[in-house]
């Protein structure tokens, strides 16, 4: 057995056990209810490069359609979308509380008595529709081909008439590995067949995630696991046990007795000193003390602070500032005011 037909054994077990275990647990009313179906799907389209490319536009088209058409139904290339609508139905339904139809209807909200005819049957519908499915070549590799599968997938509202959440999915075919024509269509289209398979099962896993996050309206029976924290939160809480005081001593006939009683918390006399004595030695032995050499008296440096601003001769002919240069003393430091230049 192949790992795509071990896989859609294993999505009818887990949906066989999902869908008896609701339909035992609810009843089937509309209020609490949730339907699902599937729209008529998309065609399929082989586009094969030996004679459609050749035929060109509307020509071209029909023969893709036609090829198609003849395609799957010598091979049985069933529609995804219908093995994924149960699924996405009964895990919205286990997770919002109601109860999963046993019948199924096409949730097309296109009209308005669709949608009262919807309502009648179920207070949600769930529809999972194939909007394309194709067969085309590469581009530039026309004797390869790619399998292109897209879905949608939406949750309506029959009592408001309105679409509550939807979800488009696009897979297409790995490049790496393209298979021929003769490829694909060996051992009655095997190859093709498992193409959409993995294309059903990319869309499954997204279209489950978009389930996990719909909020809906709680069902009108409320949910069904609600009684038993209230039947535990409703038994009275155990009570405590009150112990009797201990028995009183009589502390006048034990001293008449002679014995002197003393404390369990007070140490005796040897104990006692051998406390003291600990407490007066010092915490740490005794070091050497070193006596800190005083410091250098602080050095300022002879700054001279400039004594006059520079000379500015005014007057005719021209008024002209006369720069000096700084100069230094024997000790190396800048003064003011310098020697002309």
């Amino acid at each position: 057995m192949g790992k795509h037909s071990m896989t859609a054994v294993a999505l009818a077990l887990s949906l066989g056990a999902i869908v008896s275990g609701m339909v035992q647990a609810q009843p089937a009313e509309p209020a609490n209810t949730i339907i699902y179906g599937v729209p008529k799907p998309a065609p399929l389209v082989a586009q094969w490069s030996s004679g459609n490319v050749l035929g060109g536009g509307l020509i071209s088209g029909l023969m893709a359609l036609s090829d198609g058409k003849a395609l799957a139904e010598k091979h049985n290339v069933v529609d995804p979308a219908a093995a994924m609508a149960p699924i996405l139905a009964a895990r919205l339904a286990a997770r919002a509380g109601y109860a999963l139809s046993d019948s199924q209807i096409a949730p097309t909200p296109k009209t308005k008595d669709s949608v009262a005819l919807l309502a009648s049957k179920g207070r949600y519908a769930v529809g999972v529709g194939t909007v394309q499915r194709r067969v085309i070549w590469y581009p530039t590799n026309w004797t390869h081909y790619s399998i292109i599968y897209w879905a949608r997938f939406y949750v309506l509202d029959t009592r408001a008439s309105r679409i509550v959440v939807q979800d488009l999915c696009k897979w297409t075919s790995p490049r790496e590995g393209a298979p021929s024509r003769d490829e694909l269509m060996a051992d009655d289209a095997k190859r093709l067949k498992a193409a959409f398979a993995d294309g059903q099962a990319a869309c499954l896993a997204r279209f489950e995630g978009v389930v996990d996050t719909v909020a809906l309206d709680p069902p009108p029976s409320g949910p069904a696991f609600a009684s038993a924290p209230m039947a535990l939160a409703t038994q009275p809480l155990p009570t405590a046990e009150i112990l009797a005081p201990p028995p009183r001593v009589d502390m006048a006939a034990i001293a008449a007795t002679g014995a002197t009683a003393m404390s369990p918390s007070s140490p005796p006399a040897e104990a006692r000193e051998q406390v003291d004595a600990r407490a007066a030695e010092p915490p740490f032995p005794p070091v050497g003390i070193i006596e800190a050499s005083p410091l250098r008296p602080a050095v300022v440096p002879p700054y001279a602070p400039p004594t006059a601003p520079p000379i500015i001769d005014s007057g005719p002919p021209s008024a002209r500032v006369e720069y000096r240069v700084a100069g230094r003393d024997e000790n190396g430091y800048l003064v003011w005011p310098g020697k002309r230049p």
